[in-house]
């Protein structure tokens, strides 16, 4: 009984509401930056273009802590979209430490360990008891310690700096009696029927048996022993 016909509906499209989210990432101190990634959530159809843009501070020669991410994209006129922010921590990285120690005689000289360490910003502490996180500021010191007499010294280190590890240990300082250097005395003189009692001798010499007779005129020799004056470095006559 009625003919077809046709009429226009006008309806509005509303945009459709997303979140666009940074992920969290991480790093060693030194490192290159890994690749910064997102989320995208909410009412988005796939494949449209929405040009996220992802930035953080953070470099491979930033100090450890934490950085921003931040998120931009192109406002995709049929999104809004709420932007979520990441975080970049970069982390403490381990230290190649090379720790040696010292043995040798006897020479005057002040000697120490060695302590090499590869990172820069890193500090090196020395003490004679054991070093560790809650003391090395406190007993430590980062003077080296050193040792000239003869004896043996154990010397604690930690090395510390704010983007590294911490290494600590302990290595030794040996310093053994040294042989002593002496030059035998000549031009001594004495008179027949002296004894060896009557001879003196250089400082630091002492005749073997001073009772002995010096013997008839002419060239004689004798036993004498050298003993050091410093016999706390030097070896004792054998």
């Amino acid at each position: 009984n009625y003919n077809g016909g046709e009429a226009t509906a006008d309806f509005t499209i509303a945009k459709a509401a997303i979140t666009i989210t940074a992920d969290d990432r991480s790093s060693q101190y030194g490192e290159d930056i890994v690749e910064l990634t997102y989320q995208v959530g909410g009412d988005y159809v796939s494949g449209d273009d929405l040009g996220v843009t992802l930035n953080t501070t953070a470099t491979n020669s930033s100090d450890v802590g934490e950085y921003e991410i931040t998120v931009s994209w192109n406002e995709n006129p049929n999104y809004t979209a709420t932007l979520n922010t990441g975080k970049y921590t970069v982390t403490k990285t381990a230290l190649s430490v090379t720790a040696t120690g010292y043995s040798g005689a006897y020479d005057g000289k002040a000697h120490g360990i060695t302590v090499e360490v590869s990172g820069s910003g890193a500090t090196v502490y020395y003490a004679e008891t054991e070093l560790t996180a809650d003391n090395y500021t406190t007993a430590g010191s980062t003077k080296e310690i050193t040792r000239t007499d003869a004896g043996t010294t154990t010397v604690y280190y930690y090395v510390a700096g704010k983007n590294y590890d911490a290494v600590s240990g302990s290595k030794t300082v040996e310093i053994t009696k040294a042989d002593p250097t002496y030059t035998a005395p000549t031009g001594l003189t004495a008179t027949y029927g002296d004894t060896l009692a009557d001879v003196t001798l250089p400082t630091g010499w002492a005749w073997a048996d001073a009772t002995q007779s010096v013997g008839n005129v002419g060239t004689n020799s004798f036993k004498a022993t050298y003993t050091p004056t410093d016999t706390a470095n030097y070896m004792p006559p054998s």
